[in-house]
């Protein structure tokens, strides 16, 4: 127990040295790449945080439902299908087949969350889509890991 004891916290600060990377590299990285911010802006006011549609997109009637995960620190400074790079503490989401920089509003358990796609995935499975590490937190799944949420799909005005 006692040897088990000390690998255990040989793993746990080897884990918190390699976020500690991620997060320096990240912030190091995350002024290159496509520009996003026009986009992201378009989030409204609140930054995707609710239900309320931001004023320059409107709701479309086309829907998608299924398996939604979350992605987070691992990726932070990759470049994302369009060119930006993640950022796990933005509302984004990758989608296998919706086109790029289109948005959805994500519905679970009451609440909601507006997110810009911007990424190509989730490569799991039947899984919908991946939600950036932000907006699984908001919407309070990110423990569980996955969620069976509802979209709507949003077009710009």
């Amino acid at each position: 127990a006692r040897r088990a004891g000390l690998r255990f916290a040989a793993v746990r600060a080897a884990r918190q040295r390699f976020l500690k990377e991620q997060a320096a590299l990240a912030k190091a990285i995350g002024g290159s790449g496509v520009d996003q911010s026009d986009l992201l802006a378009l989030l409204g006011p609140n930054k995707g945080r609710g239900c309320d549609i931001p004023p320059k997109l409107r709701l479309t009637d086309r829907t998608i439902s299924g398996t939604a995960s979350w992605y987070g620190w691992e990726f932070a400074g990759r470049p994302t299908a369009t060119g930006a790079m993640f950022d796990p503490r933005l509302f984004t989401a990758a989608h296998k087949s919706l086109p790029l920089n289109s948005f959805l509003r994500v519905r679970w358990n009451g609440g909601c969350a507006i997110v810009l796609m911007n990424d190509r995935g989730p490569y799991h499975g039947d899984w919908v889509f991946d939600l950036a590490q932000a907006p699984a937190r908001y919407l309070g799944y990110e423990r569980a890991g996955t969620a069976e949420v509802e979209a709507d799909i949003l077009v710009r005005r």
